[in-house]
């Protein structure tokens, strides 16, 4: 079977730059979670399978796939049948709290791979109607709920650094993603890619900079 790898983002950018790219208009953001990447096959045949962004198995998958999880994401999407779906999406399995939710934010493929089109905002569209636009966040108040287990990222076109302020204290966020709004997929999935189109901004880590760090931010 043929495996899509998803895009992972070839640049990153200082938070310091934020307000930068929230002026251009031309991205949107989503906060980026401190999980495992999670892309979520569903056949046809309404089979479903779970893979890494290296496109292999990956240890999650086993958890995923059991403990009733699979007929949770199965009742709690809107898929069409007969029609093959790619879901890309991030495992909260890093969190001792954690019931290793997962969360949604981006369709790769609906009965076809969507390379060149639709745009960005189409496919978060797109994706909006698969969940079933929820409207409620969650318990930890950091996405979108679908279903207990199953929830949807947020998406903002403005504010970046207030949106950016709100992962600093939490140690699910990792920080932001920048998504150009007009890009569509460049490629066709059946290998690893990396894309300017998707940018990280990531918020530093004690542990990485030392005991008492703090960060500088010009906001």
């Amino acid at each position: 079977m043929k495996v899509i790898f998803p895009p992972r983002p070839k640049s990153k950018i200082h938070p310091n730059d934020l307000s930068y790219y929230d002026s251009q208009g031309k991205w949107v953001v989503q906060r980026k979670f401190n999980g495992t990447r999670n892309v979520i096959h569903v056949t046809p045949e309404g089979e479903l399978s779970v893979y890494s962004r290296y496109g292999k198995a990956h240890s999650p998958s086993k958890f995923v796939l059991q403990k009733g999880f699979r007929d949770e994401i199965m009742s709690s999407l809107n898929l069409e049948k007969g029609k093959e779906y790619w879901l890309d999406s991030e495992l909260m399995n890093k969190q001792v709290d954690s019931g290793k939710e997962i969360i949604l934010y981006d369709v790769l493929q609906v009965g076809r791979y969507f390379f060149g089109s639709p745009n960005q905002m189409e496919r978060l569209e797109i994706l909006k109607r698969i969940c079933g636009d929820p409207q409620s966040l969650e318990p930890g108040g950091i996405a979108l709920q679908i279903s207990p287990r199953l929830w949807m990222a947020q998406t903002w076109t403005y504010n970046f650094i207030d949106r950016f302020k709100e992962s600093l204290a939490n140690p699910k966020l990792e920080g932001l993603v920048l998504r150009r709004k007009d890009s569509a997929l460049d490629n066709f999935g059946d290998k690893e890619y990396e894309t300017t189109n998707v940018i990280r901004c990531r918020k530093p880590f004690a542990a990485e900079k030392g005991p008492g760090y703090v960060a500088a931010y010009d906001f």
